[in-house]
């Protein structure tokens, strides 16, 4: 049944795939990527900090900008608006291409506009980086400090052609003075001999297109056998939810890693109001001790992965642009589970339904009803000025 809603989709042979975590693992692979360039670099993210790790990236960029590589950029306007001026004209004097995607408009004090979510690092069209680390010292670490835990994929292959196209459709509808024989052409790529099945998944409402959103309650609905879900700022809706319950029922094995600890203190009360719901149903949780959890990655059957963007709740649903890839891979499937497992094991807290309930009285259960009622009526409300 899964494998046939997955055959009416378009995947790609040919590619190489490779699992990154945020830290020194996926900011040395960024490095060694630009420093490959020969030709140009789409970069497209939500956040750009130009803090140490923001302003090393930025270095490497103005050198290779200063060796003729075209290098274009695409920041969200919410999510980097701390970037400073000065850095962004000492980028636009090296020849970088940059542009701020919606830039924040305020009513009524809320952040209102489409977010560019994406986390995009293309090279030459031949390589590319997608998942949920953004640029900033937070996702790198310290000798003080635990880099936030996310992933994102390496893919080589023919599906950077993909890739390509959705960078330069977001640059041509924010730069649309900018001739199109500026953009580089469309790069046909052999086949890499792995030969792993890749596609790209989008979410953007505003454009009709809820491709993540439909993957994952399919995903969900036809899973026979296991599902591994790691998710920041988990807030299913009811759909999602019934769609859990049901799979546990027929006897699915579902592992969430979720944060104990999170940036935005009223979505974790949010997420720890559908504990009870999540434990009655036999879904296991565990949650990640050593520092913020930022992950979106699930596994399915052990046999597809996805990674990008993509958080489970309504303003990844309808308000921002996602992006994830989905592989099509035992092998790849396989690496991804044990590496989600030694983190369980290593650094995550199993939360046990009886010790959860001794240890929430009345006035945390009220907490956290009051955190999920306002965050999930504040992302109704976003999503409807949005639509206006």
């Amino acid at each position: 049944m899964l494998k046939r809603w997955f055959d009416k989709n378009k995947f790609h042979k040919g590619n190489v795939v490779t699992l990154l975590q945020s830290g020194v693992e996926f900011f040395s692979e960024l490095e060694r990527m630009i420093l490959s360039a020969n030709h140009f670099i789409h970069i497209q993210i939500y956040i750009f900090d130009d803090d140490e790790i923001g302003m090393h990236i930025i270095n490497l960029l103005k050198k290779k900008a200063a060796q003729g590589v075209k290098i274009f950029i695409v920041v969200d306007g919410y999510g980097s608006e701390k970037i400073s001026k000065r850095n962004i004209e000492e980028m636009k004097k090296v020849g970088i291409k940059f542009k701020v995607f919606s830039p924040v408009q305020k009513i009524l004090k809320f952040q209102i506009g489409r977010r560019l979510h994406h986390k995009i690092i293309l090279v030459d069209g031949k390589s590319a980086l997608i998942g949920g680390i953004n640029i900033s010292n937070r996702y790198n670490g310290s000798l003080d400090e635990i880099a936030w835990l996310d992933f994102a994929v390496k893919v080589e292959g023919v599906v950077c052609n993909d890739i390509l196209i959705v960078c330069e459709d977001v640059w041509r509808k924010k730069m649309k003075y900018f001739f199109k024989n500026e953009l580089h052409p469309f790069i046909h790529l052999e086949r890499k001999s792995e030969n792993i099945s890749v596609r790209l998944l989008q979410n953007d409402f505003v454009r009709r297109n809820i491709e993540i959103s439909r993957f994952y309650r399919q995903s969900i609905k036809n899973s026979f056998e296991s599902l591994t879900i790691v998710s920041s700022y988990f807030l299913p809706g009811n759909r999602m939810r019934h769609l859990l319950k049901k799979a546990s029922q027929r006897g699915v094995k579902i592992k969430l890693l979720l944060s104990s600890k999170s940036d935005v203190g009223l979505m974790k009360h949010a997420t720890d109001y559908l504990y009870p719901f999540l434990l009655r149903n036999g879904i296991e949780i565990y949650e990640w001790q050593a520092s913020v959890m930022h992950g979106k990655l699930m596994i399915i059957d052990n046999k597809f992965t996805t990674v990008g963007s993509y958080n489970i709740n309504t303003l990844s649903d309808y308000g921002s642009l996602e992006l994830n890839v989905c592989v099509d891979d035992v092998a790849f499937s396989e690496t991804s589970t044990t590496r989600i497992n030694q983190l369980i094991s290593s650094g995550c807290k199993k939360i046990i339904a009886e010790d959860y309930i001794k240890q929430h009285y009345w006035w945390n259960k009220l907490i956290n009803w009051l955190s999920y009622q306002l965050m999930r009526t504040s992302l109704k409300l976003l999503f409807l000025l949005m639509r206006k």
